[in-house]
């Protein structure tokens, strides 16, 4: 089997991008000669023009600025589910403390929403843990 080096990925600046974009909108010529002559693959010159039809109201889809806040949103709601996972693992953050009394902090009542993590004021908990 041969052996294929992985390319690396190039980054280009977005005034390089605006510009090539300028020049496919403005020259005239087909965006595979524009691409050759910058020296990027056509389909990326093309993803980048079809992005700037969008951004502009020329083009169905979803903008720079809705990628950016849907990327963003994807992001959060992942993490929230890992901390929701996380949190369900916890046994004590289902009512059951670290002692296994099910005591509360002095001035607290229970609750079924009641967000809880150590029990300072717990006895039976400070001797276990001491032990």
């Amino acid at each position: 089997m041969e052996d294929r080096q992985r390319r690396n990925r190039r980054r280009f600046t977005a005034e390089f991008k605006r510009d090539a974009v300028e020049l496919v909108r403005t020259g005239g010529r087909p965006i595979a000669e524009i691409a050759r002559e910058l020296g990027t693959y056509d389909s990326t010159l093309g993803n980048w023009v079809r992005q700037d039809r969008i951004d502009r109201g020329e083009q169905d889809g979803l903008t720079s600025d809705e990628q950016t806040r849907l990327r963003e949103l994807e992001r959060e709601n992942a993490r929230l589910r890992m901390e929701r996972a996380a949190e369900s693992k916890i046994p004590w953050t289902s009512g059951i403390t670290p002692c296994g009394s099910g005591c509360r902090p002095s001035g607290q009542a229970a609750s079924a929403g009641s967000r809880v993590t150590l029990w300072p004021s717990c006895s039976s908990w400070r001797t276990s843990r001491l032990a």
